[in-house]
C-alpha cells in the first residue's frame, strides 16, 4: 500500500506540468502556456508504459476535477496520461474558443511526439463529452494509435439540448 500512496503522491506532485509556449501573466488575463496534468505509470516489476493517453475533459470540469478518474485509469490500463486544460478553465487564463482549443491540442500532441519522443502509434486520444471535439479533430490531423470517445456529442443541437434542456430542440433558426 505504501508504494501505491507514494505513486499517488508523485502523480499529485506532477499534477500541473506546463507545456511552454512563453510566459504566464495572470495580471493580463492571458496564459501563454498550456496547463497539463501528467500522470506517469511506473510499476516495480513492469517498469514504465510505452503508451500515453492524451485526455480532453468534458464541459463544466477541469483537469483537477478529473484527477481521480484519470489516476484510476492510469492504474487499471497501466498507461501514462497527459490531461490537457482548455482556455478559461482551471489555471488556464484567457478566453475560451474552439480555435484555441484545437490549436492547443495540436501543440500538446506535437510536444508529446517530438519532445517526449513518444511515437504516434503509442499515443491514445481520449475525449469525454465536449472533449470528443478536440480528440476527433486530432485523429483527423495526426495519426494516433487509437481514439476513445466517452459520451460524444452527435450534433451541436444535441449539445445545446444537453446544456439548456429539451426546449432548445424545438427552436429553429432561419437566416
Amino acid at each position: 500500500m505504501l508504494a501505491k500512496e507514494e505513486s499517488n503522491n508523485q502523480a499529485l506532485n506532477q499534477m500541473i506540468s506546463n507545456i511552454e509556449q512563453g510566459s504566464h501573466s495572470k495580471s493580463k488575463g492571458v496564459c501563454d502556456y498550456i496547463p497539463c496534468m501528467s500522470l506517469t505509470f511506473i510499476e516495480e516489476d513492469l517498469g514504465g508504459s510505452r503508451n500515453t493517453i492524451l485526455f480532453f475533459h468534458g464541459n463544466a470540469e477541469d483537469i483537477g476535477q478529473a484527477f481521480d478518474f484519470l489516476n484510476s485509469l492510469r492504474e487499471q490500463l497501466k498507461v501514462n496520461i497527459i490531461a490537457v486544460e482548455y482556455p478559461g478553465y482551471g489555471m488556464y487564463y484567457g478566453d475560451s474558443s474552439a480555435e484555441q482549443v484545437l490549436k492547443d491540442s495540436e501543440t500538446v500532441f506535437d510536444f508529446v511526439k517530438e519532445v517526449l519522443g513518444i511515437p504516434e502509434q503509442n499515443i491514445i486520444l481520449l475525449g469525454r463529452s465536449i472533449g470528443t471535439g478536440p480528440a476527433t479533430y486530432l485523429a483527423r490531423e495526426r495519426s494516433p494509435g487509437a481514439v476513445i470517445l466517452i459520451a460524444p456529442f452527435t450534433s451541436i443541437k444535441d449539445v445545446a439540448r444537453n446544456m439548456v434542456g429539451e426546449f432548445i430542440s424545438h427552436v429553429t433558426y432561419y437566416s
